[in-house]
């Protein structure tokens, strides 16, 4: 699948997600991206950070390296039921590289629900940083094409 971060993301539907399948995807956690998210988050400007400076896990574990390791984006009308997340004692750092290791733990059709179960497992280098863990109901609010 491709990766694109600036046009517009396909949505994947739920027969491509394979259980047990490992996905791989990057995330540099440049100064300006740290900042421009501590920004949203903040709603205030926030100074640029200097490399070394500890990244919170709410700056990458968002969509994108999701995304990027998907080659598009969660079918629309998903929703994100639950989310929890293992740091490292050791965060991750301004100028870290983070592989993200995308593994689909379940997907299936059980009826409208469409359960989707999702782990991420970030890295810099050899040492763990972060763990999340994610569900979805897939594209469980859009409209089906019966009712279209």
């Amino acid at each position: 699948m491709a990766t694109n971060d600036w046009g517009p993301w396909l949505d994947v539907p739920l027969d491509q997600l394979r259980p047990g399948t490992t996905l791989h995807s990057r995330f540099e956690l440049r100064s300006d991206i740290v900042a421009a998210v501590r920004e949203l988050v903040d709603g205030v400007p926030v100074p640029i950070p200097v490399a070394g400076e500890p990244v919170s896990p709410a700056v990458y574990s968002s969509f994108l390296p999701f995304y990027r390791a998907l080659g598009g984006r969660i079918e629309q009308g998903t929703v994100h039921t639950h989310q929890s997340i293992s740091v490292n004692s050791e965060p991750a750092k301004v100028g870290d590289v983070l592989d993200a290791d995308v593994t689909v733990v379940s997907a299936e059709l059980n009826g409208d629900k469409r359960p989707v179960v999702v782990d991420i497992v970030f890295r810099s280098g050899s040492r763990w940083v972060c763990t999340t863990r994610s569900r979805y109901l897939w594209g469980y609010s859009a409209p089906r094409a019966a009712a279209r």
